[in-house]
């Protein structure tokens, strides 16, 4: 899943089996054709994130 990324090999071991979730289920999608894992996140992307994983929670 992650390996779709140019950037997916650089995930943190602790981390890929979260990613992988978070990206199969839609709610990390990338930017730029990048998972930037690394990078900051604003308060708007994260506010999207806890929005995404409580409409999946309700279906």
């Amino acid at each position: 899943v992650l390996d779709q990324f140019p950037d997916g090999a650089a995930i943190d071991e602790y981390a890929v089996e979260a990613m992988q979730v978070f990206v199969q289920a839609g709610i990390i999608t990338g930017s730029d054709g990048m998972l930037a894992a690394r990078s900051a996140c604003s308060r708007g992307q994260i506010a999207q994130i806890l929005r995404s994983i409580l409409e999946l929670s309700m279906t």
